[in-house]
């Protein structure tokens, strides 16, 4: 896989995850880490990668040694909204970017391929994002017009907002034979990491 040079990630990695007990972010997954596991995905498609730290950020740092750069939002308990801002306005510095995926660490079913596929069809002024059952969200890519919005973002009002502001604009995408889920509660990690997360 080609490195998309000028696409930069996004990872939000600032949740507190009360539903799982533990920073979920270390949870085992494969032979790594959910958080690794995205770093990884994220490394495969682009040299301009961020991942946004918050809740837990000092057992994160302090466990593991990420690939990539990052940066601590400590207004995470505010909302996914704030990392979002800071991670958009850390990468939009790089004025060669044409767009930004803005990637979650806890959704590991999904391949780097379609990752890519969402990157490659971002064309200008689209907002490239992932159809779900009966709804759209990230992740997603955004063009670089939508910058600005971005970094405006404040509290819980994450880029869902800016996704239905702009639906004209909107390229949905549906991941194939491939699951959308979010690792939110320990059951659901149980059970997706005893079909697909066990070490190769």
């Amino acid at each position: 896989m080609s490195k998309l040079r000028f696409s930069g990630v996004v990872i939000l990695a600032a949740g507190e995850a009360s539903r799982m007990g533990a920073p979920k972010q270390l949870l085992p997954w494969k032979n790594s880490t959910l958080l690794e596991q995205a770093c990884d995905k994220a490394k495969s498609l682009s040299d301009t990668v961020v991942v946004v730290l918050g809740a837990h950020a000092n057992v994160i740092l302090k466990d593991l040694t990420l690939s990539v750069p990052y940066i601590i939002n400590d207004k995470w308990m505010q909302g996914m909204g704030t990392s979002i801002s800071m991670g958009v306005d850390y990468l939009s510095k790089n004025q060669e970017l044409q767009n930004i995926l803005i990637l979650l660490a806890d959704q590991p079913l999904l391949e780097s391929t379609y990752l890519e596929k969402l990157i490659l069809n971002c064309d200008v002024d689209k907002i490239c994002v992932t159809k779900y059952s009966g709804s759209v969200g990230v992740p997603a890519v955004f063009d670089k017009k939508y910058f600005t919005a971005l970094v405006s973002l404040t509290g819980r009002v994450g880029a869902k907002k800016l996704i239905c502001t702009y639906e004209k604009n909107l390229v949905k995408i549906t991941p194939e034979n491939e699951q959308l889920v979010d690792i939110d509660d320990r059951e659901t990690y149980e059970k997706l990491y005893a079909k697909f997360g066990k070490p190769n």
